[in-house]
């Protein structure tokens, strides 16, 4: 009970307006955090003009422990007003390891819809996957890639890579 008092404390002090006091919330949700946290610190990336508590708080998410929490920025990823930090939040699914093997189809849609540097992003976190894939979607979603290939899209280059990689992880 007094882990969730605590957990409950620094949810709040997080949301104060208290520069100080969020900054010392965030160093203590670093020790006491749990995925209940995640959604407070995707919130304070998206809208803080603080380079510290920002610095903090992706400091944080870079290293989550529960490497399932892969959905709760997959979410974030897709919620409307959360563009900017794109790049950002799929930075943190390779910095902290998390699981994609579920998420293939997103981040193959991700990549033909983004920049250069979101594609690259997702590339990135497909080549550092730990997990096998065992999705038969995968032969769906490396077609869709080829399509988007012939059609000469923007990140043409990025996306041959993607569909490689993939290629490679699904014979072996």
């Amino acid at each position: 009970m007094a882990k969730k008092t605590k957990l409950q404390s620094l949810h709040t002090e997080i949301q104060s307006s208290d520069r100080n006091k969020v900054y010392k919330a965030l160093k203590d949700l670093r020790k006491h955090g749990t995925r209940d946290s995640i959604p407070l610190l995707i919130d304070m990336i998206v809208n803080t003009d603080e380079p510290m508590l920002y610095d903090e708080a992706i400091k944080i998410l870079n290293d989550l422990k529960d490497k399932e929490s892969t959905e709760l920025i997959v979410e974030a990823i897709q919620k409307p007003g959360n563009e900017a930090e794109i790049i950002t939040l799929l930075q943190v699914i390779w910095q902290a390891g998390l699981k994609v093997d579920k998420h293939l189809r997103f981040l193959a849609d991700t990549a033909l819809k983004g920049d250069t540097m979101v594609a690259f992003e997702c590339l990135t976190i497909i080549q550092h996957m730990e997990d096998a894939i065992e999705d038969e979607e995968v032969f769906d979603i490396i077609a869709d890639l080829r399509e988007a290939v012939l059609r000469k899209h923007e990140n043409e280059q990025i996306i041959e890579m993607i569909i490689q990689e993939l290629n490679e992880r699904v014979i072996g």
